[in-house]
């Protein structure tokens, strides 16, 4: 879809530009005995210009397609992670919880992606439900398994948890593919994950 649009604005940039262009110019240039209509210095000196100008606007349009996707790159037991390559720092670490599972902190993962979070709590004042409002609406209940997608009914296979820097844990290939993302790992020698890649 996207290159689709890419492609009708560059069609219409070189129209435009091609238009309005020999409109203006053919007024005011004249030709030469070989050419009466238009000279051909005029010419190329013409699509030299106008090319110029297209490839200046093309450089843009790349540019905020570009901006248009967001690369997460977290890393395990480390507070420093980075969003489309700026370095920032989260308050607690990405782990790897009990099940195998890699447990990001919630707020700074879906923030980045555009994302709304907030929580609900119990009559103990704790964190019982979080929902996370973007490209799909999720419901999280901590220490539960079980969330939904739009209303619908899912299952993780490890829980979302409140760690004891008070922040909410989650596993974080069921709620960045929730959010239309894909998740890859890095790994060391020994085969322990050491980076996360959330891109959408």
């Amino acid at each position: 879809m996207r290159k689709y649009i890419v492609t009708v604005i560059i069609a219409f940039l070189i129209g435009l530009s091609l238009t309005f262009g020999l409109t203006a110019t053919a007024a005011t240039t004249g030709g030469s005995s070989a050419d009466p209509l238009v000279a051909k210095s005029w010419v190329d000196s013409f699509v030299e210009q106008q090319f110029a100008g297209i490839k200046t606007q093309l450089a843009d349009i790349k540019e905020q397609i570009s901006n248009l996707r967001t690369e997460i790159v977290i890393y395990i037991n480390k507070k420093d992670y980075t969003v489309n390559g700026v370095s920032r720092t989260m308050d607690t670490a990405a782990v790897i919880n009990s099940d195998w599972r890699t447990m990001v902190p919630l707020r700074f993962v879906a923030e980045a992606l555009g994302c709304t979070v907030d929580y609900s709590t119990n009559a103990a004042g704790s964190t019982e439900k979080v929902y996370i409002n973007g490209a799909s609406r999720i419901v999280l209940t901590i220490g539960s398994t079980s969330y939904t997608v739009n209303g619908e009914s899912r299952t993780m296979d490890t829980a979302a948890v409140v760690n004891s820097d008070w922040r909410t844990m989650v596993p974080v290939r069921f709620v960045a593919e929730a959010l239309g993302c894909t998740v890859d790992y890095t790994t060391n020698a020994a085969g322990s994950t050491t980076a996360v890649y959330i891109r959408k």
